[in-house]
């Protein structure tokens, strides 16, 4: 971290200087009317005629993939968002830019927006910070307000911030929007460029180039989700002067183990998606509405439209900053790829933490919960059972409001004799029954709750339960020869895309393509809480091979106890077999894989070889009378916002359970803890569907 003394000087300095920077100050415009060849910051050798462009030519594979998945991308607000709502306390909006990196070649200015309350005290407000990459747009003005990171400036939050007197500032990454300099996907340059945005707040009572009152206290707290909610990892871990606080909301920390690379397997969606989004409103103009771009261009009387135009057409960089183009180049857990994790330097992170996990988050999934306990200030977390939207939900922002309170203001509101671990179990939408939390028909509502002082649970115990002959999954260690199956790229279950609380899961697995083992009825609760591992001996007719499974709960019909059970998704976990070298920082409940090229090992065919698919991190109640199954199949082609780079096949597969080969699943449980509550009603519990269970287990394929 730079001296605050050296800092401050820079952006005293720059502030004289760059006066051009802001809105009240602007001078240059780009020439309408003329047409002039430009190579755009994107790399893309472009015709531009004021509101026109046109690439001429791409690095062509990555384009067709970045372009290809614009029909996955949302198009427009979703409906569930609140819009402007014109009842929310006065504030004073300002629009412009933030210089960075001043006085270095990476010299830039990034777009911003801020919102204060009018009637702020002398002193100032603090300030809460949202940056990330998605948007150019920052108008809280405009019907639906600023739309990428949901909730957390829309109604309901926006005029909590504005009553309890902070300010609301949203800033767009480099390369990013109307943002000038090179989009580079997690670079050290963009944390460091975070750094500056947070000391450039804190200063601002110095410089005031807007001519405008100060409205910074000198305390920033950041806070988003997704993009919004990983980008505040790297950052923090520069330490910013004024930092005081940060709340990641469903993020990443291990880039490669967490999304781009699950398993080992090439998730090729989701950085396509992330890439796609990021350039299509960092495109100058025109091409916004047919690229499908989130948000429109600036208004043509914004006068923050001719830097923007600047910024779009002035760095000489292409397309290697983005996710996809990253991913691509870097298969491996290398050198690169740990550096550009959000998590990297995770204990270097020595402010306040809040964090919102949802275990089956169909865009970031559950696994950042592995890492997120190290950071090196007090941690907080709320973990649940539902989608990449929990930590929009009105008791997510509930919470998020008393950390904030507790660390940023000071207000003793008890937020700090709560359990640092909450956990939220079997959530499902609607309205508590009592009302008491204030949320509304369509928020996280769990069905209980309980807290934990930490993550794994202190009293965290291994439950392991042996496959055997039958498709039986039991206490005792298995018997019997072989199972098999065939490996067919792309065949396994498919959990439905990324929006519905009940995805489609209704399609059964093939059984001449999947294995299943099943347990006997439960006596008593099993609470499960953390990672698992399904520790497998298995051989194949390939050198390689991918493995999917899906742990599942098999549970007695209550509505209709004639009828047959239901079967309700739990979570899953991958792992490509030439992968399977582990890390001594394994356990028995998490295995963790180098994935170095240097340690990867083919098959040998016919050779049956130990190797453990981690399954993501999960809660989960398996009631008395339930069964646990569990099974493996080849991993789907898309589930959710991933899909799976498949191997070539087909091939047989066998899976070994005697007692020199003791295939097992174990998992993470909590000893002596029982759900208040009965079964969950089928349907209901969020990104949790059912079905009837139609795999028999005796039917399974065995010599």
């Amino acid at each position: 971290m730079r001296s605050t003394e050296a800092r401050t000087a820079g952006l005293l300095a720059a502030a004289k200087k760059r006066k051009s920077t802001w809105p009240s100050q602007r001078d240059a415009s780009v020439p309408t009317g003329t047409t002039a060849r430009i190579r755009d910051r994107r790399g893309l050798s472009v015709l531009a005629k004021c509101c026109s462009y046109r690439p001429i030519h791409t690095m062509r594979r990555l384009v067709l993939l970045l372009f290809t998945v614009a029909a996955f991308v949302v198009a427009s607000p979703p409906a569930s968002l609140a819009s402007h709502d014109p009842q929310l306390p006065e504030r004073t909006p300002i629009d412009g830019y933030v210089p960075v990196a001043k006085e270095t070649p990476q010299e830039t200015t990034l777009r911003m927006q801020v919102e204060y309350p009018k009637n702020r005290p002398a002193a100032g407000v603090p300030t809460l910070l949202i940056y990330q990459g998605y948007t150019h747009k920052l108008d809280f003005a405009a019907p639906g307000g600023y739309v990428h990171g949901g909730q957390f400036h829309q109604g309901e939050f926006r005029r909590w911030a504005a009553e309890q007197g902070y300010a609301l500032m949203v800033v767009s990454v480099r390369g990013a929007g109307c943002s000038g300099g090179s989009y580079d996907f997690l670079s050290k340059q963009e944390a460091e460029d975070g750094e500056d945005v947070i000391e450039w707040i804190t200063t601002e009572k110095k410089q005031t180039p807007l001519k405008e009152k100060t409205w910074s206290n000198g305390k920033v707290a950041m806070i988003g989700d997704s993009y919004g909610g990983f980008e505040q990892l790297p950052v923090a871990a520069e330490q910013p002067d004024g930092l005081v606080a940060i709340a990641p909301g469903v993020p990443i920390a291990d880039l490669y183990r967490d999304a781009a690379y699950p398993g080992g397997i090439s998730n090729t969606l989701l950085p396509a998606q992330f890439s796609q989004a990021v350039l299509t409103d960092a495109l100058p103009q025109a091409p916004h509405e047919s690229l499908g771009s989130i948000n429109p261009d600036p208004r043509k009387d914004d006068p923050n439209r001719p830097e923007c135009l600047r910024n779009q057409t002035g760095a000489p960089v292409g397309l290697t900053g983005t996710s996809a183009a990253f991913s691509v180049a870097h298969r491996w857990d290398d050198d690169a790829m740990r550096k550009r994790a959000p998590g990297a330097r995770i204990a270097e992170i020595k402010v306040p933490t809040l964090t919102h996990v949802a275990w089956q988050d169909p865009v970031l999934g559950s696994r950042a919960i592995v890492n997120l306990p190290r950071v090196g200030g007090p941690f907080h977390a709320v973990l649940s059972n539902g989608d990449h939207g929990l930590a929009d939900s009105a008791r997510a922002r509930a919470r998020l409001q008393e950390f904030l309170d507790f660390y940023v203001r000071g207000i003793d509101n008890g937020f700090g004799a709560r359990a640092p671990i909450e956990v939220w179990w079997e959530s499902q939408r609607g309205a508590d029954p009592d009302g008491s939390d204030g949320t509304r028909i369509g928020d996280v509502v769990p069905r209980w709750t309980s807290g934990l002082s930490r993550m794994p649970a202190t009293q965290a115990r291994e439950t392991t339960l042996f496959l055997s002959k039958g498709g039986e999954l039991r206490s005792e260690h298995g018997v019997g020869g072989p199972d098999r199956y065939q490996y067919v790229g792309g065949s396994g279950q498919y959990r439905g895309g990324a929006l519905p609380d009940q995805p489609d899961w209704s399609d059964p697995p093939d059984p001449g393509k999947s294995l299943v083992y099943t347990s006997a009825p439960l006596e008593k609760d099993l609470v499960v809480l953390g990672s698992g591992s399904l520790d497998l001996w298995l051989d194949s007719t390939a050198i390689d091979t991918d493995v999917q499974a899906v742990l599942t709960e098999v549970r007695p019909n209550e509505a209709d106890p004639g009828e047959e059970p239901q079967e309700m998704y739990v979570q899953a976990g991958w792992l490509r077999a030439s992968h399977r070298k582990l890390d001594d920082r394994s356990t028995p409940t998490r295995p963790f894989h180098t994935h170095q090229q240097q340690d990867a090992e083919p098959l040998t065919p016919l050779k049956p070889e130990l190797m453990r698919v981690e399954i993501r991190p999960f809660g989960h109640v398996f009631r008395a009378g339930s069964r646990l199954r569990v099974f493996i199949e080849a991993p789907p082609r898309t589930t959710g916002n991933w899909s799976f780079e498949s191997l070539p096949g087909p091939a047989e597969n066998r899976v070994y359970h005697d007692s020199e080969h003791p295939s097992a699943l174990r998992l993470e449980t909590l000893p002596g803890q029982a759900a208040p509550v009965g079964h969950a009603t089928c349907g209901t519990v969020i990104r949790q569907p059912c079905r009837a269970t139609t795999v028999p287990t005796a039917e399974q394929a065995s010599p």
